[in-house]
């Protein structure tokens, strides 16, 4: 996150400690938030903060063999089942290179954003996806570009 600070000096006074001794001049801070790198704006056009990225291989792991139909399904599955406690979408549209391999990298975001009903605090979901290649793309441009949806379907109110 950057800041832009601003200091001046307040009415120019200082301030005593009661003894006539100056400890301080009064000076008055403002602070402009100027951009906040995890928020995001979706192809939605809902903005989201990221507050988890993770990235890892497709087929990490895999010493022999080649990928199939059926590792894919056991690579899907355990996506599944690792997020069975959370709201998340899984995002399969375009996560195939070919039918017997999927992208390389699995991409993971916890995206909050303000709540659905105002009731609530805040609103979060959990997506996963396929990517190709990440080339000189940042983690907002990752997120960013993944598939339009409807945050309010899909993900879920919390209370702090």
């Amino acid at each position: 996150m950057r800041f832009d600070l601003e200091i001046s000096l307040q009415g120019g006074r200082a301030v005593t400690n009661g003894t006539g001794r100056q400890v301080f001049n009064s000076y008055i801070y403002k602070i402009n938030r100027t951009m906040n790198l995890r928020e995001v704006k979706l192809k939605s056009g809902k903005i989201v903060t990221i507050e988890r990225f993770e990235m890892t291989f497709t087929y990490d792991g895999l010493l022999l063999g080649k990928p199939d139909k059926e590792l894919n399904n056991i690579i899907i599955q355990s996506i599944k089942d690792n997020h069975k406690d959370s709201i998340f979408l899984l995002i399969l549209d375009d996560a195939f290179i070919s039918e017997e391999q999927l992208k390389p990298f699995i991409f993971s975001a916890t995206l909050t954003s303000k709540p659905i009903d105002k009731k609530n605090d805040f609103s979060a979901l959990d997506k996963v996806w396929f990517g190709d290649d990440i080339k000189n793309l940042s983690i907002s441009e990752l997120v960013m570009n993944i598939k339009k949806f409807n945050w309010s379907e899909l993900a879920q109110d919390f209370e702090y």
